[in-house]
């Protein structure tokens, strides 16, 4: 024979599936603001880098005065 479940037991069994109910929102937000976090530093590392070189003009914007590189 079964023994018949106690009270409290039951009580804890419905609790927890609330509980269970009620988190599962906050963990797909949590999922949600990890997966964009993730998009972020993505974009972030595969954003082009910046420019080698700069061209300086002269004070009449028409001579190139000098071309400045990033190399040693």
């Amino acid at each position: 024979m079964t023994e018949p479940t106690p009270p409290g037991l039951t009580l804890l069994g419905f609790l927890e599936g609330v509980r269970a109910r009620e988190l599962e929102p906050i963990r797909r937000l949590i999922a949600e603001g990890e997966r964009r976090e993730t998009e972020q530093q993505y974009s972030l590392a595969a954003r082009p880098r910046g420019r080698d070189w700069l061209i300086q003009c002269g004070l009449n914007h028409k001579n190139v005065d000098w071309v400045h590189t990033d190399t040693p």
